[in-house]
């Protein structure tokens, strides 16, 4: 993502310095409006809001990921130990297969949490950006 284009931008510009500062004196001459530093700042804290969010997100995908390399490796080990796992479960003839199923779908399930982490991660990335931006407009603004 190039630094002239903006994630969610409601107010409909680029965050360049020089831009941004032109388009308000303009905005304010013509009459828009006032668009005072508790607008911005309200904006501030709906980004932090929603980076604070994904955080949680990016926390509460990497637990579940944890949780099912567990369950994988339970289930290789009584696959692979098939007298270990007698001791704890009654097994019948043909789990073994039931064991290997269930090691394919629980690692199918990991993959996919694996790139919704991934992907995540990046969209994290790029609200970090959005918002030391958005951070940025908002001192240039009360700056002026």
């Amino acid at each position: 993502m190039s630094n002239s284009q903006c994630l969610r931008c409601r107010m409909g510009f680029k965050l360049w310095p020089e831009v941004s500062r032109v388009w308000l004196q303009l905005w304010s001459a013509s009459g828009g409006g006032f668009m005072g530093s508790n607008t911005i700042m309200r904006e501030v804290q709906e980004e932090r809001g929603w980076f604070s969010y994904l955080q949680g997100w990016c926390v509460h995908v990497a637990d579940r990921l944890a949780y099912l390399d567990g369950i994988i490796q339970e289930l290789e080990f009584c696959s692979n130990h098939m007298s270990e796992a007698r001791l704890l479960v009654e097994l019948r003839s043909g789990d073994a297969i039931v064991f290997v199923d269930s090691i394919m779908y629980f690692k199918a399930i990991r993959e996919f949490e694996t790139e919704k982490l991934a992907n995540l991660r990046l969209f994290l990335q790029a609200s970090a950006a959005h918002l030391d931006r958005r951070m940025l407009f908002a001192a240039r603004f009360n700056a002026m």
